[in-house]
């Protein structure tokens, strides 16, 4: 029983070895790759960037047409074998050689080999390298730093258009139950990229088109305040409700009108009642003005349906029904049969978040 416990210990010892010792030398540095690999993700086939950092970290990013995956995490190579794990836990353990220029790689998930990138990519792929190795807080503001500068390797015009933030802890941060997704949007692509944290500490990431989906009229600019800060305020203002997730984006028409807001819903309202922080003038608002009130848009519709069931009483009541049996369809119901839900001023809202006024 002794003989597999020390050889179980002189493996953790190793690993922890190869997390902490900088690679060969001869690898350090940023790659052009092309082959098979193994991401917290997913498996990846296509050409790459590479860069291998002196502190033993490594960051991998695809950029494609319709594709954009960012990868990153702990990496060990020396004397021809390497070691490399991923932000969700994925080892990947293998062998590396001298191939003209450059080096083959062939492990348990991965094959490829890398040849040297351009000068212009060292300091970009240097500089995000070591943001993405210092451990991420729990604040929106600090994974939305890093997604931004990372949505810039996939499209140079990628500028920040929303963040959806569900179940936040009650300081406003990022907590185990916690959901955040950071849509970005490139205007030469008409596309979206969307990011989003891992609990490895890594960020997944997919690219959509907009579909007619509307976009703010400009970027968010980065860094964004915090949702900690609408905490801070409502708890000051002496509102005591629980929240159960929040939007920042630019609210308003027309555009040059629209503001910044942090929109958070509360918890037993089913999305009724809204409180909003101006991020620029950092001080709670009214959101309706900018935001529609769903409050006076069901009012609306109660209105409207209680007129439509009293015209149909008294046509009962003379003994004679019009051609029409039934209730006129409500605003809800024209949304839902459109594959949509209601917005904000009567208007629906379809699936890609394209607005439109239902027949």
């Amino acid at each position: 029983m002794r003989a597999p416990l020390l050889a179980l210990a002189a493996c953790a010892i190793s690993v922890a070895v190869h997390a902490q010792s900088p690679p060969d030398k001869a690898l350090q540095g940023t790659w052009d790759g092309t082959g098979q690999v193994a991401t917290a993700a997913m498996a990846k086939t296509g050409t790459f960037k590479l860069r291998i950092d002196p502190a033993g970290f490594y960051l991998q990013v695809f950029r494609g047409p319709q594709d954009f995956v960012v990868d990153w995490g702990d990496l060990y190579a020396d004397k021809g074998e390497y070691w490399r794990k991923t932000t969700t836990g994925l080892e990947d353990r293998g062998g590396y050689a001298s191939e003209g220029d450059g080096f083959s790689f062939t492990g348990t998930w991965s094959r490829f080999t890398v040849k040297p990138a351009g000068d212009e990519d060292e300091t970009t792929f240097k500089r995000l390298a070591t943001l993405m190795r210092v451990k991420p807080t729990t604040r929106v503001s600090d994974w939305t730093m890093r997604a931004a500068e990372l949505a810039t390797l996939w499209q140079a015009d990628a500028g920040l258009d929303s963040i959806t933030f569900g179940k936040p802890t009650p300081e406003g941060l990022i907590g185990p139950q916690s959901s955040l997704s950071i849509g970005f949007y490139s205007r030469s692509q008409d596309q979206i990229l969307t990011m989003a944290p891992t609990k490895g500490g890594g960020l997944v990431s997919f690219v959509s088109p907009r579909q007619g989906r509307a976009m703010g009229p400009r970027p968010i600019p980065v860094p964004v305040a915090d949702l900690s800060r609408f905490y801070e305020r409502a708890h000051a203002a002496g509102l005591k409700d629980r929240y159960t997730n929040a939007t920042l984006r630019f609210f308003g028409e027309p555009a040059d009108k629209a503001r910044v807001l942090w929109l958070v819903s509360t918890e037993a309202s089913g999305g009724m009642t809204r409180r909003c922080l101006d991020v620029a003038a950092d001080k709670l608002t009214d959101c309706r003005p900018l935001a529609g009130d769903p409050v006076a848009d069901f009012n609306a519709l109660a209105r409207r349906a209680a007129a439509a069931q009293q015209r149909l009483r008294q046509q009962w009541s003379q003994g004679s029904v019009g051609p029409d049996l039934s209730l006129p369809m409500s605003i809800h119901e024209r949304c839902s049969v459109m594959g949509a839900t209601i917005g904000p001023g009567g208007g629906c809202v379809g699936s890609g978040g394209n607005v439109f006024m239902p027949p």
